[in-house]
């Protein structure tokens, strides 16, 4: 039986040196998520981490994150799913997985589409210059911010001014409440109080605008492989006209100077939000990367003659 248990700070490295060679860039499959979100239990073995979830209020495997043979990893986890009783449903597949899995384990898995759960991921350089037709908008939104925010410069989150940012965002949620008091942020506010508490151990990074000695829109983010960074929050007043579309081509071009080797950034899933969903849209992604849970009943199917 593998030993799970919960993924912490210090397991960051551990866990990172399998997860930042991965080919897919999902963002589930990072070890800063893993411990924003609070829920991973984790096993690493010598190329692969096994990770575990309380799901729904039930335990739930994760596709086996291995730099090694894949359906061998997965044979790991059915063995592991028979000694707990559990049923073997991996979350966290993608296209190029679920392919490997189906020549693998022919006729043993049910996949079903988690369209909520697919990561949007963007061409770095077409972000930070928003050329084309298509983006137009999004260069129309900038210039409003411009026009409203004449004086506003673009600085770098650091420990000094992190309790600005901390104050901006508490606000952020405060004015966010108010007009949608339906809606269920504190997963999210303990979160991103998590990612402000140890930024510099997370190895996370980013900016804020300013305008008018106001914070007026902020990003953060990390690192998750060679040639991708992974933005996991972003906020900006909707009262400062463009402020999100600014925050997000200054972000892109801050990463791209200063990591050459950058090619994409992962935004994120949409959480199943209409308007988050549309807002990601319009940036066209390069890569919608799909997300699937692969299902076998019993798990005793794999792994045994």
């Amino acid at each position: 039986m593998l030993d799970f248990t919960p993924m912490t700070l210090e397991r960051l490295q551990e866990v990172n040196r399998i997860l930042y060679r991965l080919p897919d860039p999902g963002c589930e499959f990072t070890p800063v998520n893993m411990l924003l979100w609070g829920r991973a239990r984790v096993a690493v073995t010598e190329d692969s981490v096994y990770s575990m979830y309380n799901i729904h209020g039930a335990d739930s495997y994760f596709l086996p994150a291995t730099v090694g043979d894949l359906p061998t990893a997965v044979k790991v986890l059915a063995e592991d799913a028979r000694e707990r009783s559990l049923p073997l449903s991996l979350f966290g597949v993608t296209s190029r997985t679920y392919a490997l899995l189906e020549e693998a384990f022919p006729l043993t898995f049910c996949f079903y589409e988690i369209r909520s759960a697919a990561d949007y991921v963007y061409d770095i350089h077409r972000l930070a210059e928003l050329k084309g037709k298509k983006l137009q908008a999004k260069r129309n939104h900038i210039h409003r911010f411009e026009d409203a925010c004449p004086d506003w410069q673009a600085v770098e989150i650091t420990r000094e001014n992190l309790p600005r940012v901390r104050a901006m965002v508490q606000e952020w949620y405060a004015r966010h409440l108010a007009a949608h008091p339906e809606a269920d942020i504190g997963a999210e506010e303990q979160a991103i109080s998590y990612a402000f508490d140890h930024m510099e151990a997370l190895g996370m990074e980013g900016l804020f605008l300013e305008s008018g000695g106001q914070i007026v829109a902020m990003t953060l983010g990390s690192r998750i492989r060679e040639t991708v960074f992974d933005v996991n929050f972003e906020k900006a007043f909707a009262d400062v006209p463009g402020a999100y579309a600014m925050m997000n081509r200054t972000f892109a071009g801050y990463l791209r100077d200063k990591y050459p080797m950058l090619t994409h950034l992962n935004r994120e899933d949409d959480m199943g939000i209409e308007g988050l969903r549309k807002a990601k849209q319009s940036y066209y992604p390069d890569i919608l990367l799909r997300k699937y849970v692969a299902v076998t009943s019993p798990a005793q199917e794999i792994g045994r003659a």
